[in-house]
């Protein structure tokens, strides 16, 4: 095809200058127009495979770039990233151009198996072509992994599942030693709304009381991407604890409980991004609540030139501060705030794992230290 397109256009040419001076202007203009009347029939004859190398081609292969350029998968750079972040950033290239809060239902071999989720209906399913980090990540500006804080919760717009097992040493003032696994599951239903529940199990140690295990409140929540800017991310949810575990064996609360929770997330670039909670607790069916203002912030960083590591994948130390405030009630005005470190990193493109210890700051405390450990699955 393109041997015959370029014999046309040798013959055109050889035609044209021989003819130049003898030829009237209508004639060369006729002559042109067989010329490409031409060279569409053999376009067309052969399936227009190489329309690429045509002017017109070429201007439309643009138009689909800037219509999709969102959507290419991390590994190409687009023309809206900051060059000079990237140059900073030990040459990592991979940049969108606002939060992937979608990416999280991209198969490990590129494209979508969930039509109702993010992607689909934009020409090629979303990102489409070949992704590099699994089916269920959210990802930076710059293409790096967004991982969970410690005890910063913040769900993305993804589907896993969670299972934590945290070790609190010296709570109730030092009178009892508590261990709780607990399971959860994240699934998202579409590109914006997430519904969660959590199922504890809780092991109580007290210095004074027989050891006691059963299951406790079982949690659930839910979970509205409101904003998806270029820096940042901002959620809004609800959650709900059901009065299952037994009070009297001080497994759970006794009332249902409210939860109302506003999150942001804020990505700095280059490796360094920020997620922030604040939750108002509210006890149902409580003669005299007591309502607990929570707030939890966490400053991550991820040395991205970990990414293609053997073990540790991107890894990321964490500090957190979490805080909470009892606003009414006869505690009113009580203020622990405790600091937390830890490390996330990836073991497989599916499996997240993390650890962190926490300790409190203030002089009134909640525990003395609690020992965090959990893993995600993505799926």
């Amino acid at each position: 095809m393109r041997r015959t397109l370029a014999a046309i256009s040798v013959v055109a040419a050889i035609g044209f200058s021989s003819t130049a001076f003898a030829q009237s202007y209508e004639q060369l203009q006729t002559e042109n127009k067989r010329l490409h009347a031409e060279i569409e029939a053999l376009k067309a004859e052969h399936g227009d495979h190489d329309h690429e190398a045509g002017p017109d081609a070429m201007h439309s292969e643009h138009e689909h770039a800037g219509t999709h350029e969102e959507h290419a998968p991390p590994s190409h750079l687009h023309g809206a990233c900051n060059s000079a972040c990237n140059s900073n950033c030990s040459g990592h290239d991979h940049c969108h151009e606002h939060f992937d809060f979608c990416l999280p239902f991209e198969g490990h071999d590129g494209g979508h198996g969930h039509c109702d989720l993010c992607g689909c209906g934009h020409g090629h399913n979303g990102h489409g072509n070949e992704h590099e980090h699994g089916p269920a990540y959210h990802h930076s500006m710059e293409g790096y992994l967004l991982f969970h804080g410690i005890r910063t919760e913040i769900d993305f717009v993804e589907r896993s599942l969670e299972f934590q097992l945290a070790d609190v040493n010296g709570a109730d003032g030092g009178e009892v030693d508590e261990l709780e696994y607990e399971m959860e599951l994240v699934y998202a239903i579409n590109d914006r709304l997430v519904l969660i529940m959590g199922v504890p199990l809780v092991s109580l140690d007290p210095i004074e009381a027989p050891n006691t295990t059963g299951i406790g409140d079982l949690e659930f929540g839910v979970r509205f991407m409101a904003f998806n800017g270029q820096h940042d991310g901002v959620f809004f949810g609800l959650n709900v604890s059901a009065p299952t575990g037994d009070p009297n064996r001080d497994l759970g609360e006794g009332n249902a409980i409210l939860e109302p929770t506003a999150l942001w997330a804020h990505d700095f670039g280059c490796g360094t991004y920020m997620q922030s909670v604040i939750a108002w607790e509210m006890p149902v069916d409580v003669d005299d609540p007591s309502n607990d203002f929570r707030y939890d912030i966490a400053l991550f960083h991820t040395f991205i030139e970990t990414e293609h590591a053997e073990a540790f994948r991107y890894f990321t130390p964490i500090l957190e501060v979490n805080g909470v405030t009892t606003m009414n009630g006869p505690e009113s005005g009580r203020t622990v705030v405790d600091l937390t470190t830890g490390v996330r990193w990836l073991v497989r493109d599916e499996d997240e794992v993390g650890i962190g210890w926490s300790f409190p700051i203030t002089g009134d405390r909640n525990f003395d230290d609690l020992l965090v450990i959990s893993y995600f699955r993505h799926f």
